[in-house]
């Protein structure tokens, strides 16, 4: 993807957002606030875990490439 496209549009969302702000009632604003910190917040635990789990199987599936397992053929 292209880098300046990408940038434009995170301008652009920036801009849009902006906007819906300046019409909202001021009140509201510092409840959008909140919740925006609060979305930022989750999502980035759920990356943490995400990431901590992604290690954690990586982690397992090493181990389990180690393991040897005795078999008996009849």
């Amino acid at each position: 993807m292209n880098q300046e496209f990408v940038d434009k549009m995170k301008e652009a969302k920036k801009l849009e957002g902006e906007a819906l702000m300046s019409i909202l009632p001021e009140y509201v604003r510092g409840h959008i606030e909140v919740i925006e910190k609060e979305i930022k917040a989750i999502l980035l635990e759920c990356i943490a875990a995400y990431v901590k789990g992604k290690s954690e199987s990586d982690d397992n599936s090493k181990k389990s490439e180690n393991k040897v397992n005795k078999v008996e053929i009849d």
